[in-house]
């Protein structure tokens, strides 16, 4: 049987519904169990394989699924680093002003669909086959206007010759080593960008570039270029994606962060990309407490809107803020102060999220050494003052 045949069959039984007594089995055996008893059986093998994508990241691909439920995924990190359904829909709606989208870097493809949904022209390369193979196989089948070839994203690009289309380059290089083992130096991300970006000048081709969450947007901007649009991308309480955006017509503010929905929620936007501001101190809370999103952290957005709101501080370092009104902070959790102490024990705590800002002792520690049960409405926030003393707040959410 080829590997097109194996693909068209068990892409039809997964849209027919016909495997769910083994999806059950490969949740209770575990997938490495199923495999090898599958293994001599290459159809419920890969059905194996399908059933534990499908349970195993069914948040992250659940939108996908109920649009062409014959989906194939390819085994390995191609699962781990697709982009997540809310971030390729934003980004799908920022790139909708050009006729043409060239997503250098597939891998599961996640981005690739909902470019083709906003573009007239989507081009989707891989350089691995395999991973190639299943993406040929599920475009060919649900979007066959997509363009798709089995290509590195260089050796592409030394053939493309621009045309007069408006068009944009998408990139997403991968951060890890041969090995698996992640890596943060963009000199060592695949394809480097800063070697991607050189490679694009001249082309009339804009890039946007997605970046680690937790690279250092002033080194990347030297490293590779300064950006003309910075991009923060949420969904729920992480923060997901950084992407650049190297253009030539782009309207200001230089950065944006956005908290991913259905519609996404602007956070924050500045002409700069990272903050320093100094926020007044206190040394006992107020009436409620406010703990940044953490796409708000990455680049000191939260001190700037903390400042400007006139909220206080129990240390600098702490990201923990307090006010006596209670604010309306899109994107972070607020909480309504019960009472405070230095000294934990008074407090008297049975249950209760753990929350830490400039803490010695992590959460878990702490939830453990004070025999602290789980809570889905009230926080024991565990800080220090700026003379290092420790406080203690016990809150309950908003």
């Amino acid at each position: 049987m080829s590997s097109k045949e194996l693909f068209e069959q068990v892409s039809l039984k997964l849209e027919r519904g016909e495997y769910t007594n083994l999806c059950n089995e490969v949740q209770h055996l575990g997938i490495e169990k199923a495999v090898l008893k599958y293994n001599s059986n290459p159809l419920l093998k890969e059905a194996s394989q399908q059933c534990h994508a499908r349970h195993k990241y069914k948040k992250k691909f659940e939108v996908l699924i109920r649009s062409y439920p014959g989906w194939l995924f390819p085994p390995g990190l191609p699962l781990q680093q697709a982009s997540h359904h809310l971030t390729s829909t934003f980004k799908s709606r920022i790139l909708s002003s050009y006729n043409t989208v060239i997503d250098l870097t597939g891998g599961l493809g996640m981005d690739t669909v909902a470019f083709a949904c906003a573009v007239s022209k989507t081009i989707y390369l891989e350089r691995n086959k395999k991973i190639f193979d299943y993406n040929d196989f599920n475009f060919s089948k649900y979007l066959p206007h997509i363009e798709r070839y089995n290509l590195d994203a260089f050796e592409w690009l030394r053939k493309f010759r621009p045309s007069n289309e408006k068009t944009l380059i998408y990139a997403d290089p991968a951060r890890r080593t041969t090995t698996g083992k992640k890596t943060f130096h963009p000199a060592d991300y695949d394809p480097n960008p800063s070697e991607l970006y050189k490679s694009i000048n001249g082309l009339e081709v804009d890039l946007l570039l997605k970046v680690s969450p937790v690279a250092d947007l002033e080194f990347l901007s030297r490293y590779i270029g300064p950006p003309a649009k910075v991009y923060l991308l949420a969904v729920e309480d992480e923060l997901k994606e950084v992407l650049l955006l190297y253009a030539s017509d782009t309207l200001p503010p230089l950065l944006e962060i956005w908290l991913c929905g259905e519609p996404p929620h602007l956070l924050f936007s500045s002409d700069r990309l990272t903050h320093q501001n100094k926020v007044p101190v206190t040394a006992k809370p107020e009436n409620f407490i406010y703990i940044p999103h953490a796409a708000l952290v990455k680049n000191g957005a939260d001190k700037a809107l903390a400042e400007n709101l006139g909220l206080t501080t129990f240390h600098q370092n702490a990201r923990i803020y307090t006010s006596s009104q209670l604010m309306n902070m899109p994107g972070w959790r607020v909480y309504r102060t019960l009472r405070f102490s230095m000294a934990l024990p008074e407090l008297q705590v049975t249950e209760a999220m753990v929350i830490t800002g400039k803490f010695p002792d992590s959460a878990e520690n702490i939830r453990k050494k004070h025999k602290i049960a789980e809570s889905d409405t009230r926080a024991l926030i565990a800080t220090k003052t700026e003379k290092n003393k420790n406080l203690w707040i016990l809150a309950e959410k908003l």
